[in-house]
């Protein structure tokens, strides 16, 4: 779909025949096959930009007091 730049449908075919004649050619009478797939890719938003701060330890802010760190929203560590 041209409106959405994170979205793509993939249609993948694959044409097989057997070549009894060895001519490396389909001809018109030897059985063959088309299989098509389509699948739809879409990138979708990290969840990890759910919050306002993201601390890439065990969430430790040291040097701040109750009045000089604000933070409008969540805030989340990776820590175990």
């Amino acid at each position: 779909p041209a409106a959405d730049p994170y979205r793509r449908i993939v249609t993948v075919r694959s044409v097989g025949w057997l070549d009894s004649n060895n001519n490396g050619a389909l001809d018109a009478n030897e059985s063959s096959m088309t299989v098509d797939v389509t699948a739809n890719y879409e990138l979708a938003r990290s969840g990890i930009f759910d919050y306002t701060y993201f601390i890439n330890n065990y969430g430790w802010m040291s040097g701040f007091n109750a009045t000089n760190l604000l933070v409008n929203g969540d805030m989340r560590a990776n820590g175990n």
